[in-house]
């Protein structure tokens, strides 16, 4: 089986052959009797993937991050649907400037693996016999390569990173990580609100904020839509004003993609890639459909 899986700060995407689905990045020890959640054994431990109350990553290293194995393998294992053994093609990325570094180590790790993992009650065996690390917002040159055209920086913004990739005639010369994702503004948002409405919110309770635009204090529903848009537009300023001192960024066309740069949409005067959330995974999945014989 061939699986395009990227494993972002903030949400796991998985795509492959009839296959597409995401989950948010947090784990948590424990079974929690919460309806139709992902709960994993894996080496003696038993873990809730993707609630609220689950913790994200923070490490940069993702092979010393124990939220980046456990939510690879429940995308494998998920992915697998009613199998219980099966071997798997992988191709997954890296942040764009740990992608040398770290690559060969992730490859190292992740090839050869076998790994025994329950899902839900169901056992599941799988060996992972191929991998490829791709670095990270560098996706659309195999989606779409007609937007490559002369020199474009594409910057996509994630949960704990902005990475920027700067492509000269299709080719990518250069690559650039910022810690400056989504979970900087997360924390900067409760920060906020506590400050006005002394009112405190939990940083994963965020993405429902934004969805809502509505917190409640004291049982009454007050709209902050002006509170989020302020801080919305000082953090797209922010993540700017540092990708301004990047040369290639000031000389290129510009497309932002990842689940960031939809929320910042409003506020960021360039192209962005609407389906963007899979865009990672899909070209991870294309990478592995042209390399992996069979």
């Amino acid at each position: 089986m061939k699986l395009g899986i990227d494993v972002g700060y903030s949400h796991t995407k998985v795509f492959g052959e009839g296959i597409e689905f995401s989950f948010k990045s947090t784990i948590e020890e424990g079974s929690l009797d919460i309806g139709n959640s992902l709960v994993v054994e894996f080496e003696g431990k038993t873990y809730t993937i993707g609630e609220e109350n689950g913790l994200y990553a923070n490490e940069i290293n993702k092979m010393h991050s124990i939220n980046f194995k456990v939510c690879l393998y429940t995308a494998i294992a998920k992915a697998m649907k009613n199998k219980t053994t099966e071997d798997i093609q992988l191709v997954t990325g890296l942040p764009a400037q740990y992608y040398q570094a770290q690559k060969e180590e992730l490859i190292k790790e992740l090839q050869g693996k076998k790994i025994t993992i329950t899902l839900n009650d169901s056992p599941k065996r799988f060996n992972i016999t191929d991998v490829i690390i791709f670095p990270q917002s560098a996706g659309v040159l195999l989606l779409n390569p007609e937007k490559l055209v002369g020199d474009v920086c594409i910057v996509d913004i994630g949960g704990f990173t902005v990475d920027l990739s700067y492509f000269n005639g299709k080719k990518l010369r250069k690559l650039h990580t910022l810690e400056l994702g989504m979970n900087i503004l997360a924390n900067t948002l409760v920060q906020k609100i506590k400050a006005k409405y002394e009112v405190s919110y939990d940083v994963l309770k965020v993405d429902d904020i934004l969805d809502t635009k509505e917190i409640i204090k004291d049982g009454n529903i007050i709209n902050i839509e002006e509170l989020i848009d302020e801080v919305l537009q000082a953090h797209a300023n922010l993540i700017d004003n540092r990708l301004k001192g990047i040369p290639e960024f000031n000389m290129s066309k510009r497309i932002y993609v990842g689940g960031g740069s939809l929320r910042l949409a409003k506020f960021i005067n360039s192209e962005i890639d609407e389906d963007t959330i899979f865009t990672n995974a899909k070209a991870y999945y294309k990478i592995g459909c042209e390399k992996f014989e069979g």
